[in-house]
């Protein structure tokens, strides 16, 4: 795969490596989830490497919130949510954002 070399991704690229224990602690916070979303992707036949894409948007923080507004692993907003049917009840058990396994399939 190409990837271009221009000054965003060589900022990134120089944070993570002066930064290596980054990978250890989401590859951590990752365990609960791999298994789950593995299969909800493979069950949709969609590209398998959306299954990793939390680890770029949230660093597999569920409870990860952006200045925009974005919450959860793959840092949602309540709009778009709400497009595909989430329940959200922001800051509960409920906000299906924040707890992708309990939306029901």
């Amino acid at each position: 795969m190409h990837v271009p070399n221009n000054r965003r991704i060589r900022q990134h690229k120089r944070w993570f490596i002066n930064n290596p224990y980054h990978i250890e602690v989401v590859t951590a916070r990752a365990e609960p989830f791999l298994y789950y979303l593995y299969e909800q992707v493979k069950a949709r036949n969609l590209p398998i490497e959306l299954t990793l894409l939390p680890f770029v948007e949230s660093s597999f923080d569920q409870f990860a919130h952006s200045h925009k507004g974005a919450a959860g692993l793959w840092q949602i907003t309540a709009p778009t949510g709400k497009t595909f049917g989430l329940t959200i009840v922001l800051g509960t058990m409920a906000d299906e954002i924040l707890w992708p396994r309990h939306k029901r399939h």
